[in-house]
């Protein structure tokens, strides 16, 4: 017995010595991630990581930042190099429905414990849900979640008299008031109200939010198997913004996207931005000289279905 007592003590002095070397050990990793929110400013992940490295010394991280434009080809082609980050930082559209489903990506089961479920599922089963691939794989831990929504110029809203066709209380306004306001904003003289744009995947959550709340419809079936945007409502939603923007009281925009809208909204030139997030609100804060104004997208009964964003 005491034999076998000082030989397990001899094994865990070895583990434990073994465990400080690796400690020590310098080692080096690399994580890419797309602008969300502050993550695309080198200052906000300089921060992160110093605190990381408090804990940790012996790791240096390096960080490449990605953009919405040539992103997806980055990613690609470092895939089919083998030559993959060892962290990619971005919504589960990318992680999971895409590389994830494709095998690409490592599960991240283990972080999922029994309390992290818990956690995650009182604030949101749906964050949850978006995290899971149908493989029963999780591809994503979430940092945190955000509501996608518009936003208004409400200085010039208020000049038009269109405050009226809003509840600023509830910032919901249906369908029938949104057409309303957006007339009333090109009588007084408003050049662009607003403008429906799809030059890339950054932003395009407003347009797809937009046309589908516009009658209610859905974007894909309850188990994310299929789209359903191509519903009776869903067409509906899509040919009311054609001939609005054919009334002329919406422009379109094929090739923009949401930091071209944001910018446009910022300075004045657009009335309403279809990109509006809590992020874009701090960011853009010291750039405007109007009060922005966040609305929940219109629909026929004015109950929206939000856009989340992990």
């Amino acid at each position: 017995m005491k034999k076998l007592m000082a030989l397990a003590l001899a094994a865990m002095m070895l583990l434990s010595l073994a465990g400080i070397a690796a400690a020590e050990e310098k080692v080096s990793i690399t994580m890419w991630t797309y602008p969300i929110g502050g993550w695309g400013k080198s200052e906000s992940v300089d921060e992160i990581i110093a605190a990381f490295n408090e804990k940790h010394p012996n790791i240096s991280v390096q960080v490449e930042y990605l953009d919405y434009q040539s992103g997806d080809d980055q990613v690609t082609t470092a895939i089919e190099a083998g030559t993959t980050p060892d962290i990619i930082m971005e919504g589960p559209e990318r992680l999971v429905s895409n590389w994830g489903a494709k095998g690409k990506m490592l599960p991240l089961n283990d972080l999922w414990t029994e309390e992290a479920l818990k956690d995650i599922s009182a604030v949101s089963e749906a964050v949850v849900s978006a995290c899971k691939s149908p493989d029963g794989n999780y591809y994503e831990y979430p940092l945190c979640m955000t509501t996608h929504c518009m936003a208004i110029n409400y200085d010039l809203f208020e000049k038009a008299d269109a405050l009226q066709y809003l509840d600023q209380e509830t910032r919901t306004w249906t369908t029938e008031n949104f057409e309303k306001a957006m007339k009333a904003l090109k009588d007084s003289g408003v050049p662009v109200t607003g403008v429906v744009y799809c030059g890339g995947q950054g932003g395009d959550q407003g347009t797809r939010a937009l046309a589908m709340n516009l009658y209610s419809a859905s974007f894909t079936d309850p188990e994310h198997t299929q789209y359903t945007m191509n519903s009776e409502a869903g067409i509906k939603g899509l040919q009311k913004l054609q001939d609005m923007v054919n009334e002329g009281t919406l422009n379109a925009d094929a090739a923009i996207v949401a930091s071209d809208e944001l910018q446009m909204f910022a300075n004045g030139t657009f009335a309403m931005s279809f990109a509006w997030n809590a992020s874009n609100a701090s960011n853009y804060a010291s750039s405007v000289n109007f009060k922005p104004f966040a609305m929940a997208f219109p629909s026929d009964d004015g109950v929206p279905e939000l856009a989340g964003g992990i």
